[in-house]
């Protein structure tokens, strides 16, 4: 029988032994790469790095992949350096892969026939002028996996024709490259042949002065091919010069010599990192044990045009409207942004500044007044009276001393109205008529709070739109160059670049849309704002994962999810829509004036006015004949100070029926203002039913159009792999790419037509709930939830 506690110390060696073997059998295959660069460069080591991390990142867990310093051989551009750097890595046995990495050590390695190791020269600038082995999609060479350079020539010369117009073209091309690659000139020669303008081609060494002396004076633009053998300085140098004469400029290189103060590239900042990620793809698929000769060699770096608008500036040429809609744009001169709105602060700005809504607050001040005048009417009226009279002096004799024959009087005479069913008729009336002033400015203040909400909820729309149209059209351009480039090694006819030119000019015309819808939108905004119509402003991005939205789905939203609580919810902001709505609240204003107008006009068939009144007057000064009346020595006591009072009260017996007539006005209008209110309320309950409805489709329709969204960018992006492989047609591409723009559109238009239906909710509801704070939503739910329980509702 087997001892316990020897069983148990060879059943732990045995573990140990399995597990050793376990580890020794998960680790990953060593594979060493060689790198040949063609010669000095500042971007070496990042390009390099950049490789090297897309070849790592894509190959780790299934291999090692190192890249010696023994075997990274950096050469002096001359083809003879290349050459021995290729042969020696071919035949070092420590060397199991092979990267030439660069435009001679490409060309040089796809001459050589079959290899001995995998190879990947991923710098051919034309396969059909460099006269490239190709079988189909692939070299057909042992071991040989080339790619397409991103940069091209033929690309580039045309779109300079389109932006800038010359008679004479100067080439700026790198001597070592065209001196080891007498292809390129080639290139560079067809390429500016369509331009049917005088092209010199200077080649550039070592001095950039010289370079730059060779320019004529008679030169009206340059085309840069890479100049990457001259450091950095020397580099811009030559930038600078061209500048300083002030011809348009285009470099081959892109965005990273537009940056540095060339006018005009096209190819895009992106271009090194996806060009990385493909030769990346092309050594796993090497180590996982394909071919290298049946590795696709087709590669689009993608375009997008570039432009250096403190260049165009320095000397004077500027780009048309289509170049700018277009293009990205370095240099430009920071517009003053004084205001950055987002959803509250456009609304609060709003409240403060429209003029529409500060004209509505001026009939609620106007209409005060009227209130004031009524009040006035019952409080005591003091009148002062003056004259001076001159009559005949046999008159004045006549009159024994009434009316002398020239005098001056001053008098004072007030009222005090007692009673006045009229009078406290016109004043309850006035303060009702005032009422409804404030609930119709309340409602101007909704509708000028939606508007501005509305329209700034359109600008993000717009920007939004203008983005998609504008990736819309960098994805055809990039297609037209992939078009390009299956063309040029024979996979692909000239229809297929016509078309693609095609799309990139519907493409360009859709984002000179867009960009219009976006400055109209923005003056809106600016017009709601009362600000200057053109005037700049920043917006705050806004969205489904806003804070607000966030609580707001978790406040009243979640009551959209079934069909239930959402007929709930719809009678619950129904009553409170109907509760608050400042609408039917002036109606409510007017109708109690007219009902109090009834009832006066009633009341004026037994009421009567009663009036307090008074008077005094002094004739102070008199003369001439009639002054020294006679008969004061007859009656004695008679002064020049006279007095009244006394009670007046009015009572109108016979109108030939206009208090009848009054009182029938009334009554009809009561009638029809409470026929009114009703045919109001319904309208109101049918805005508020109608916008929860088409805010609940929009609210579901959001998830939809972005998983549709979704799935048609995963399509395109298959699509364009098997494009670019050969293995579908361009209208497959075509079809996927109108798919996936229009999906885009719809799921951006979904996220603001279900902002702008629930703005127009709350509108109706005449609350707006979403600025509410935490607690009023807390609050809000609660009593949804006691609604909820009270009334039932079956289906």
């Amino acid at each position: 029988m087997l001892d316990p506690k020897r069983f148990i110390a060879l059943a732990a060696v045995f573990a140990a032994v399995l597990a050793s073997t376990s580890v020794v059998a998960e680790v990953p295959p060593t594979v060493r790469v060689g790198v040949v660069t063609d010669g000095p460069w500042q971007q070496n080591d990042a390009i390099k790095k950049l490789f090297i991390k897309e070849i790592v990142d894509l190959t780790s867990g299934d291999f090692d992949v190192r890249f010696p310093e023994e075997i990274d051989i950096r050469c002096d551009y001359t083809v003879e350096s290349v050459r021995a750097a290729l042969d020696r890595l071919l035949n070092d046995e420590d060397c199991d892969m092979v990267i030439a990495l660069g435009v001679i050590g490409t060309n040089e390695v796809c001459h050589m026939g079959d290899l001995p190791k995998p190879v990947v020269a991923p710098f051919v600038i034309d396969p059909e002028l460099q006269n490239m082995p190709s079988d189909g999609p692939a070299s057909g060479v042992k071991n040989l996996s080339y790619i397409t350079s991103p940069f091209n020539v033929r690309r580039d010369v045309d779109a300079f024709m389109t932006y800038a117009t010359f008679d004479t073209l100067v080439v700026l091309a790198s001597g070592p490259f065209v001196s080891a690659v007498p292809e390129l000139n080639e290139k560079i020669r067809q390429a500016t042949s369509v331009t049917g303008a005088f092209v010199l081609e200077i080649r550039v060494g070592d001095s950039p002065a010289e370079a730059l002396g060779k320019i004529p004076a008679g030169a009206d633009a340059v085309f840069m091919t890479g100049l990457i053998h001259l450091p950095q300085d020397s580099l811009q140098f030559i930038i600078d010069g061209i500048n300083a004469r002030k011809l348009p400029s285009f470099s081959m290189m892109g965005r990273v010599d537009v940056e540095r103060g060339v006018l005009f590239g096209l190819s895009p900042d992106t271009t090194f990192p996806r060009f990385a990620r493909r030769v990346a793809i092309h050594v796993q698929q090497i180590l996982m044990g394909v071919e290298p000769g049946t590795l696709p060699i087709a590669f689009s770096g993608g375009e997008r045009l570039t432009v250096n608008m403190s260049t165009a500036r320095k000397i004077g040429i500027f780009p048309s409207w289509e170049v700018i809609t277009e293009a990205d744009l370095v240099g430009v001169e920071k517009k003053r942004v004084e205001a950055t709105w987002g959803m509250r602060s456009v609304m609060d700005e709003a409240m403060r500044v429209n003029r529409d809504l500060a004209a509505a607050e001026r009939v609620v001040t106007a209409g005060a007044q009227d209130v004031n005048q009524s009040v006035s009417r019952l409080l005591p009226q003091v009148d002062l009276t003056g004259n001076a009279t001159g009559i005949d002096d046999d008159r004045a004799r006549s009159s024994f001393g009434s009316m002398p024959e020239r005098s001056a009087t001053v008098g004072l005479a007030g009222s005090q109205i007692l009673w006045s069913e009229r009078a406290w008729a016109d004043l309850s009336i006035q303060k009702k008529v005032q009422r409804s002033r404030e609930f119709d400015y309340e409602t101007e203040r909704l509708d000028v709070a939606l508007e501005a909400l509305n329209a700034f909820l359109d600008v993000l729309r717009a920007k939004t739109g203008e983005r998609i149209v504008r990736r819309n059209l960098q994805l055809s351009r990039s297609n037209l160059e992939l078009a390009r480039t299956r063309r040029a090694i024979g996979m692909a006819g000239p229809g297929e670049v016509y078309r693609w030119e095609t799309a990139v000019a519907n493409s360009r015309a859709e984002v000179i849309n867009a960009n219009a819808l976006r400055n109209l939108a923005e003056i809106e905004l600016n017009r709601v704002l009362y600000r200057p119509l053109e005037q700049p402003f920043a917006t705050d991005e806004f969205g489904m994962d806003d804070p607000d939205v966030v609580r707001y789905q978790e406040g009243l939203l979640v009551y959209f999810d079934n069909p239930y609580s959402f007929k709930v919810l719809r009678n619950f902001l129904v009553e409170d829509g109907l509760a608050e709505s400042p609408e039917l609240k002036a109606l409510d204003a007017v109708i109690a004036a007219r009902r109090r107008a009834l009832n006066s006009s009633t009341y004026s068939f037994f009421s009567p006015d009663l009036v307090l009144f008074g008077s005094i007057d002094n004739r102070f000064w008199k003369d001439g004949e009639g002054s020294d009346p006679p008969l004061d020595s007859i009656f004695p006591g008679q002064d020049d100070t006279n007095w009244a009072v006394g009670v007046e009260l009015q009572f109108p017996l016979f109108t030939s029926g206009e208090r009848v007539f009054d009182r029938r006005q009334n009554s009809e209008e009561l009638v029809r203002l409470t026929t009114q209110k009703q045919a109001a309320a319904q309208r109101i309950e049918q805005r508020i039913r109608s916008a929860l409805h088409e805010t609940g489709a929009a609210y579901a329709n959001i998830r939809q159009t972005r998983l549709a969204a979704d799935a048609a960018g995963k399509n395109l992006q298959l699509i364009i792999e098997e494009y670019s492989f050969g293995a579908v047609s361009i209208l497959n591409l075509l079809d996927a790419q109108a798919s996936t723009f229009s999906a885009e559109l719809r799921a951006n238009n979904a996220v603001y037509d279900f902002l702008i239906k629930l703005m127009r909710v709350e509108r109706s509801v005449g609350q707006f709930y979403f600025f509410a704070s935490q607690d009023v939503i807390d609050a809000i739910g609660e009593r949804f939830d006691h609604y909820l329980e009270q009334h039932p509702i079956s289906f």
